[in-house]
């Protein structure tokens, strides 16, 4: 049960950090492979490419879970102080 909880609270936070690691040892053969034996991999660009969408996705995920959105604050500061609404800001938000 507690296995099963830990996941729950922590899967999203647990697979960002091993795509970061897959896709760090993905270019890192490439690397090697193209300086070192003057032969590129096909594939590696595309999965790493696909990891980091992935990826992203799982971040938007996460921060909405933790409520860590980015606020678009500079529209709402565009407002005179007696027009603006916390209602808009809560709307952009």
């Amino acid at each position: 049960m507690k296995v099963i909880k830990y996941l729950d609270e922590h899967l999203e936070e647990l697979l960002m950090v091993f795509f970061l690691g897959v896709i760090s040892i993905l270019i890192m053969l490439q690397v090697i492979m193209r300086y070192f034996f003057h032969h590129a991999l096909p594939w590696p660009e595309e999965a790493c490419r696909y990891l980091f969408v992935y990826s992203s996705m799982l971040s938007v995920s996460y921060c909405m879970a933790k409520d860590k959105n980015f606020v678009v604050e500079f529209i709402y500061d565009m407002f005179p102080k007696y027009r603006r609404n916390k209602n808009i800001y809560q709307e952009i938000r």
